[in-house]
């Protein structure tokens, strides 16, 4: 998935938290393939699979709505989760970009177990 972040064309590289499984969200540079920023934040509280925490503060101010343009989370945050001095907003994956995730799951042979 694409996604234009500031001044940046990017791409997304999925992850996972090794802490709690939550996704991970790095955009890299889509000709260079350079690290541009991590879209999301970890957060010590499991967020349910379909959801992210995104950083949208300091120097990813406007990654909220970046996402929401590229078609990677709703429009509307599903939550709010309190970390130190700010408020981490969650979204909800839209039906694409699970599709992607799954498909980065299954071709990275990954093993998402949940309690």
């Amino acid at each position: 998935m694409k996604v234009k972040f500031k001044d940046w064309n990017c791409v997304i590289e999925w992850s996972v938290y090794l802490e709690n499984n939550n996704i991970a969200i790095v955009l890299l540079d889509e000709k260079t393939k350079e690290l541009v920023t991590f879209a999301t934040t970890n957060t010590s509280e499991e967020t349910d699979w379909g959801k992210i925490q995104v950083k949208d503060w300091s120097e990813n101010r406007g990654m909220w709505e970046a996402l929401v343009n590229a078609g990677v989370i709703e429009s509307e945050p599903v939550d709010k989760i309190t970390s130190y001095f700010v408020q981490v907003k969650v979204g909800k994956l839209t039906d694409a970009a699970k599709e992607d995730f799954m498909e980065w799951v299954h071709d990275n042979g990954w093993k998402l177990i949940r309690d």
